[in-house]
């Protein structure tokens, strides 16, 4: 067993990159957009050709938004807007405007998912 014990550290230590690597893109923007994390889900915020659209991941892996729903909100210098979005796809919720003219530093979006608690996420639009 005194022979074993280095050896299991070792595997141990060799293995640690592995398992780092499969959280390496938490934080990191897959689309072009703005990141925020949620605990159980991460979701990313993007605004783009009179669009908004909330690309949802857990572990980089698509989350189903099948009778999901979010209200974002963003509240800038020169308007604020409220805005709905509705399941798309696999792992979007998409709806209709930009937050580009708000002057908003931040958005704040209310997601929620069948099965999970309502989830209150800030993006930084910086």
């Amino acid at each position: 067993m005194t022979r074993l014990m280095p050896r299991l550290f070792a595997l141990l230590l060799a293995a640690t990159p592995l398992l780092a690597s499969g959280h390496a893109d938490h934080g990191t923007p897959q689309f072009g957009g703005h990141v925020a994390e949620a605990g159980l889900f991460q979701a990313e915020l993007v605004d783009g050709a009179g669009m908004l659209t909330i690309h949802i991941t857990q572990h980089g892996e698509p989350m189903a938004t099948q009778n999901g729903k979010a209200v974002i909100t963003a509240q800038g210098s020169a308007k604020t807007i409220s805005l709905q979005l509705r399941p798309s796809g696999r792992n979007l919720l998409v709806g209709l405007g930009t937050l580009a003219n708000t002057g908003a530093k931040t958005a704040t979006a209310v997601i929620s998912l069948p099965g999970l608690p309502d989830r209150t996420l800030t993006f930084t639009l910086e």
